[in-house]
């Protein structure tokens, strides 16, 4: 029970600290305008904005191996719990362009932080339901962002207050984290002596999960900001059909943690990715095929259903695919891919459409599932050969 208790304090504490990642990250869409008046620039600066955020991020993810060794998980938690107060704060405060960039980036260290403990603590002490049930929380806080700066501007308050109160729901959380800082120890270092990101990243299993989270990540925003406009524009989709639609892939997407989460057995992880990155590839054919409304829906659904557990499940199977003693570096490696492939990706579909016209959003989707589906198939047979202790399932 002195085991099982403290498991559970750091589930949860995950759990918010995914949920307060989500909510800030949800403010921003609805919040844009108001800020973009507010600050003299276009609302196509918002194009420069997010990729800043972006590269904070992925360097601070590449870093957390090196990091962690120094810090600790406790540590990189506390530290980016107080870099995302401190951005969001800037944030809320800031009256011109140079501070609104600015405070980006130290969001996006923040963040990159945050993600990185709480993933590697994931890795080496979660198994596949719980790490399921702790990302699930990231979609709660991604759906609860739009809501509250929705309701404060039609309330007539301004959007910093949206920032404000997300900082504070983050300062909740840093002291939450300060508070339980010697419950994220590992068992042992993640990093083995001299498993520094350069000579980690060398091995074929820490290259071949980059490969995996950026395939995933890819596909997941490559289909949520592309299946509106294939619908609409390409199928005739009414603009409210195709919405809601595109809404139950991102409600599947926490639906499908949960369900793994909650899983009232002990199914092998890689059941479970192999089973979803299948039915990933069936749900995306039936979007291409264009068989009617009816399959193009199924399809859109159950893409968000299934693709909602291929990403905190493959961080529950890190170890399983690079072995002991490079698991902190293997997490920042396999995030950093993650945020290039959510940028690539995607632009890579736009280039698609302008190529071979809207049928080609449904293509490159479909081949971006492939490619998941056969990459995890390599993944599973590495993870087969190697030999490696199991990480608790809580």
């Amino acid at each position: 029970m002195n085991v099982f208790r403290p498991g559970l304090l750091m589930v949860a504490l995950a759990s918010f600290g995914l949920l307060t990642l989500g909510l800030g990250d949800g403010m921003l869409g609805v919040a844009w305008p108001s800020i973009s008046a507010g600050a003299g620039v276009p609302l196509s600066a918002l194009g420069l904005l997010v990729p800043v955020f972006a590269a904070a991020y992925i360097t601070v993810a590449l870093a957390s191996g090196r990091l962690s060794d120094w810090l600790g998980v406790g540590g990189i938690l506390i530290a980016g719990a107080a870099l995302l107060v401190a951005g969001l704060l800037v944030f809320a405060a800031s009256s011109n362009w140079g501070l609104l960039l600015t405070s980006a980036w130290i969001a996006g260290m923040g963040g990159g932080a945050l993600d990185s403990g709480f993933n590697t603590y994931a890795a080496e002490r979660l198994g596949i339901r719980a790490t399921n049930w702790i990302h699930a929380f990231y979609g709660v806080g991604a759906v609860t962002g739009p809501s509250v700066m929705t309701g404060l501007l039609v309330w007539g308050r301004p959007w910093q207050t949206g920032y404000v109160i997300s900082a504070t729901v983050a300062g909740v959380l840093a002291l939450g984290i300060l508070a339980s800082r010697r419950g994220w120890r590992i068992n042992g270092p993640s990093n083995s002596p001299g498993a520094s990101l350069p000579t980690a990243s060398s091995r074929s299993g820490i290259w071949l999960g980059a490969a995996l989270f950026a395939v995933c990540t890819g596909l997941e925003v490559s289909a949520g900001q592309w299946t509106f406009t294939l619908l609409t524009v390409g199928r005739g989709f009414t603009v409210a059909s195709a919405g809601a639609w595109v809404a139950a892939y991102f409600a599947g997407f926490t639906a499908g943690r949960i369900l793994v989460g909650t899983l009232p057995i002990r199914v092998p992880a890689q059941k479970v990715l192999r089973a979803c990155t299948v039915a990933s590839l069936l749900s995306a054919g039936l979007l291409w095929l264009n068989l009617g409304a009816a399959s193009s829906l199924i399809g859109v659904v159950g893409l968000g259903l299934f693709l909602g557990p291929v990403f905190p499940s493959l961080v529950a199977t890190t170890r399983a695919r690079i072995g002991e003693g490079s698991t902190s570096s293997a997490i920042g490696f396999q995030l950093a891919a993650a945020g290039a492939g959510g940028m690539i990706v995607p632009a890579g579909v736009g280039v698609a459409l302008a190529v071979g016209g809207f049928e080609a959003i449904a293509s490159s989707i479909v081949g971006a599932a492939a490619a998941l589906a056969a990459l995890h198939e390599i993944a599973a047979r590495r993870s087969h050969r190697l030999s490696s202790r199991g990480a608790p399932s809580v």
